[in-house]
């Protein structure tokens, strides 16, 4: 009998500290599934394509099609990179992922490099020609039960220009509601050229190809939930601007960070009122930080 007692008192606790084990591994494994926002960020994991071809594609990153993509070996870390392409007049690949996603980030990062061709358009009947670009865009997204629909509940956008080594690339990502989104979706596009649909712009020359490869890719600033960020009643003005750009907030401004349209940061300034009389005209990120450091980015024009 007191044998029997012994041994339901061991297999009981035996089995209080399996489902404690358990229940340690489930709370570990939280914070790295609220982390998990993007799928083989740096293409080090692939795959045959799904085509029934003998290429190969990146897990995680459907694409349009996988004839103008490639496993690149030159790297900014680990063993590979993706590059995608535009090809002759009209032809091009797109990366494009969408994932689970339950914080606010304000940056979404990468590393770049990019060989592009010459685009030709007509303005005014004219034949116009200019270097094509690469484009990174981030949309955040809620599920809109109501409506059924998935709504936008932040967006981001930078074009990239010619660059023979790795260069960082920041998208800073502009908020216009303070809901927690559960969706975000990537968009690496190459070339400005459209696919099929070559009567805007078309490669200037059949032989030459737009090459864009992007690797480490990261989400910065992730902590700001909507508890924290509490600028987003932030309103610069006047905007469009010519002198200086004022920020009216309840909020007590700590700095903010000037980013042009490539995502390069170009001027911090101090408080509330910002001298803008050095950028070129053109569109620009301001990233405001108050003295909590919590953040917010708002887009202003500068004439």
């Amino acid at each position: 009998m007191l044998i029997w007692l012994v041994l339901s008192v061991f297999v009981i606790n035996k089995q209080i500290a399996m489902k404690k084990n358990l229940f340690i591994l489930f709370v570990a494994a939280v914070p790295l599934l609220l982390q998990a926002q993007l799928a083989n960020p740096g293409f080090e994991d692939w795959q045959n394509s799904s085509t029934g071809t003998e290429r190969i594609h990146p897990a995680g990153w459907p694409l349009l099609d996988d004839l103008y993509l490639f496993r690149e070996d030159d790297a900014y870390e680990g063993d590979y990179a993706l590059t995608v392409s535009a090809w002759y007049s009209y032809l091009k690949t797109v990366a494009i992922q969408e994932n689970a996603i339950n914080e606010r980030p304000v940056f979404f990062n990468g590393y770049y490099k990019y060989t592009h061709n010459q685009v030709r358009f007509y303005e005014d009947n004219v034949q116009m020609f200019e270097p094509d670009t690469a484009v990174v865009s981030v949309y955040i997204t809620k599920w809109n039960e109501a409506a059924m629909q998935r709504d936008t509940i932040g967006s981001g956008s930078v074009k990239l220009g010619g660059s023979q080594d790795y260069t960082q690339f920041t998208c800073p990502i502009t908020y216009s509601s303070e809901m927690v989104p559960d969706s975000v979706t990537v968009v690496f596009d190459p070339s400005k050229v459209r696919r099929f649909s070559p009567d805007i712009y078309r490669a200037y020359n059949d032989d030459q190809c737009s090459f864009f490869t992007v690797d480490a890719l990261f989400f910065s600033n992730e902590a700001l939930g909507i508890t924290e960020n509490s600028l987003q009643d932030a309103v610069l003005y006047p905007n469009p601007a010519t002198d200086n750009v004022r920020i009216r907030s309840a909020k007590e401004i700590s700095h903010s960070c000037i980013y042009d349209s490539t995502g390069k940061r170009i001027a911090e300034a101090k408080g509330d009122d910002i001298s803008v009389t050095m950028l070129a005209p053109g569109l620009y990120t301001l990233l405001i930080y108050d003295s909590g450091g919590a953040a917010t980015a708002k887009k202003f024009i500068k004439q």
